[in-house]
């Protein structure tokens, strides 16, 4: 127990992380408001928590409009063309039954078409799920940002799987306890940073 009630010692950065995770949640939350700033302020959530699971110190909320200005540009535009092709893809999943009277869609090309809407929509998330992490810690073009997420995201599909479960049980637990809602988002970000900079490791070791 020697050391674990020091000022750096475990129990401080436990602390430290909870209240990052409740402050960032809330800058987070207010970033976003415009909506189509969710993917800049996202980026800055990963911008801080990867910085963290890797021992890099710093002030978290000045960290997170730095990032949040630095890539406001990149972030926002993958944001709004995922979340538009979001917003396709759920729309023909719950209009089959329209699309599939107004083309007249056999029973095999129902299900070809629905397969083919929640592939892509499989796709789209997981994508995003490495996509801001990515962008926070790489300075790169939005072409290699895309390329570069996806394999990404395929590659380590059980990254991708863990994060998305991640995200589901955070969820279920606010609908529990309400109170979650004010840390849920830090708190994802803090958990998908340890999986997502074990693979960022793999590709970029500087990053020890």
């Amino acid at each position: 127990m020697k050391g674990f009630f020091d000022f750096d010692g475990p129990l401080a950065r436990a602390g430290n992380l909870i209240f990052d995770a409740g402050a960032l949640s809330l800058a987070w939350a207010v970033a976003s408001l415009p909506v189509f700033t969710i993917g800049a302020a996202t980026t800055a959530l990963f911008y801080v928590f990867t910085r963290r699971v890797s021992n890099v110190e710093g002030y978290a909320l000045r960290d997170f409009f730095t990032s949040f200005k630095r890539e406001f540009v990149k972030a926002t535009v993958v944001w709004v063309v995922a979340a538009a092709a979001l917003f396709v893809i759920i729309f023909n999943i719950v209009s089959i039954d329209w699309i599939a009277g107004t083309f007249r869609l056999s029973a095999a090309a129902r299900f070809i078409f629905l397969t083919v809407q929640y592939a892509a929509a499989l796709e789209t998330v997981i994508f995003l799920i490495f996509a801001f992490p990515y962008l926070s810690r790489f300075d790169v073009g939005i072409r290699d940002l895309v390329k570069s997420a996806f394999f990404l995201a395929n590659r380590h599909f059980i990254t991708s799987f863990l994060c998305v479960l991640t995200a589901v049980a955070l969820g279920l637990l606010t609908l529990s306890f309400f109170p979650l809602i004010l840390f849920d988002v830090g708190i994802y970000a803090l958990c998908s940073s340890y999986l997502i900079m074990r693979v960022f490791k793999k590709y970029r070791p500087e990053l020890n």
